[in-house]
């Protein structure tokens, strides 16, 4: 697992042209950019070195919108340095053309358990796939380690596998792949069903048939995360799934001539990659509060932004992208330094809020992601309570308005009762029911998908569509 140092100033003399003078002296040291953003003033960028074998990752933070969005971040260079030996490069991703069309691209939230055995109701889990248009497919984080979600989460990616491959079930020579499995933070009702289905799917590949390809994450140290309210002894949460990667990573076969195990690429602020038509950029990792004490655990979260090309003969649709917001359990620290940094830039098609509504954006971000579809994971219980107009702080507060008072928002997508896979087609997200691009319930055959109106909270709320089944 990729262990890194990190520096960090913060004070006289920070600008963009100090950043700039830096990062030549990186190349006459010898040091090979490999990549290179710039996204509302501040700039990301990755140096190597490979006589030294030296990986820098060095960023600018400008905090451009601070002063508006009346945050006190202050401009900074920052640098994680790891030896290359380490790392798994970005460069290694396949070439984003180098790929077959075989099926639209597909958002599907996996139906989890929020009830244990004994009844108790359980708020937390977030599970989703994406569909690639080559066929394969990115999984966000892991859910709970019920029984019930691990199987739930393999008959939907065969269901999905299907759709793209005429009907056929996946073989050992042609399996259902997943290019890249997402993990947003360490938290056990984020990764519980992905240790469990690579126990039991990934480990009889003969029978099943399903390989992993790569694990992106960035995980935070223990002593990070020493003092945050939800520390635990190693062992527990962070350190067991990210201390135990090469031992998940043994349990993955391939295909007859392909490489077995997944690699694993350590994500930081800035980077972008591709995996066939699908674009991720990570807007925020655990790095980007240092050296602010971590108060909560959820803010190791790393935060992507997923732009969806719909192609059609190869030729990329001119008006086919599409955004998706991937906020697991950010919450308040994280939120404030994504306003400083991007403002406006935040605005999204989708968003996944976060948190699973508890405690996790502030409503100020909301208003500047402006989506216009939320996917909501949650039980409806715990939905329910978000319904409350005489709260005025909290995440009570934040989830209100996100519900009742965003104007951009037309769609809700609960994640309890039903598997809801929307298309991406040509012209965006196909929000219809039936038809050949609209909602379905991947994997159940019998599920009925169906509109159901909120009414508007205040009178003079604005109305939404949620989604629940027959």
């Amino acid at each position: 697992v990729y262990r890194g140092m990190e520096y960090y100033y913060e004070g006289e003399g920070v600008s963009a042209d100090a950043y700039g003078k830096y990062c030549q002296s990186l190349v006459a040291a010898g040091y090979t950019v490999l990549t290179d953003t710039t996204v509302e003033n501040s700039i990301f960028r990755t140096y190597v070195n490979r006589d030294k074998k030296i990986t820098l990752y060095v960023a600018y933070n400008d905090f451009k919108h601070a002063a508006a969005q009346k945050t006190t971040h202050q401009k900074a260079i920052r640098i994680v340095a790891s030896s290359l030996d380490s790392v798994n490069l970005l460069e290694d991703m396949p070439a984003s053309d180098a790929y077959t069309k075989v099926q639209n691209s597909a958002i599907t939230s996996v139906k989890l358990s929020y009830y244990s055995d004994n009844g108790e109701e359980d708020g937390g889990g977030n599970l989703y796939i994406v569909t690639l248009e080559d066929g394969s497919f990115i999984v966000l984080d892991g859910g709970t380690d019920r029984t019930n979600d691990r199987d739930r989460l393999y008959d939907i990616l065969t269901d999905l596998y299907a759709r793209g491959h005429n009907g056929q079930k996946p073989t050992a020579n042609n399996p259902i792949r997943i290019a890249a499995w997402f993990l947003s933070h360490g938290h056990g009702d984020h990764y519980g069903s992905m240790v469990s289905f690579m126990k039991k799917y990934c480990v009889d590949y003969s029978r099943y048939c399903v390989t992993v390809d790569r694990l992106i994450a960035n995980f935070a140290s223990d002593e990070e995360y020493y003092n945050s309210e939800d520390y635990r002894e190693p062992g527990n949460y962070n350190s067991t799934v990210r201390d135990n990667l090469a031992q998940y990573s043994t349990w993955i076969s391939d295909a007859p001539g392909e490489e077995a195990g997944f690699k694993y690429y350590k994500v930081h602020t800035g980077q972008k990659f591709r995996l066939a038509n699908v674009e991720l950029e990570v807007l925020y990792t655990h790095e980007d509060q240092y050296p602010k004490r971590l108060y909560y655990y959820n803010d190791t979260t790393t935060v992507v932004r997923m732009n969806f090309y719909h192609t059609e003969g190869g030729v990329v649709s001119p008006e086919s992208e599409t955004s998706m917001l991937w906020l697991g359990d950010a919450q308040i620290d994280s939120s404030a330094w994504m306003r400083a940094t991007y403002g406006d830039y935040l605005q999204s098609d989708m968003v996944q809020i976060a948190h699973h509504g508890a405690t996790g954006c502030e409503w100020e971000f909301y208003q500047l992601a402006a989506p216009t579809c939320a996917w909501w994971p949650t039980s409806l219980t715990r939905y329910a309570e978000f319904h409350d107009s005489t709260i005025t702080s909290g995440y009570r507060y934040v989830d209100y308005n996100v519900n009742y008072n965003l104007s951009s928002l037309k769609y809700i997508i609960m994640a309890e009762t039903c598997n809801y896979t929307v298309t991406i087609t040509a012209s965006g997200p196909d929000y219809s029911i039936g038809g050949s691009t609209g909602i379905f319930s991947a994997g159940e055959t019998n599920a009925s998908v169906r509109y159901a109106k909120v009414a508007p909270m205040p009178a003079n709320g604005l109305m939404k569509t949620k989604y629940c089944i027959d």
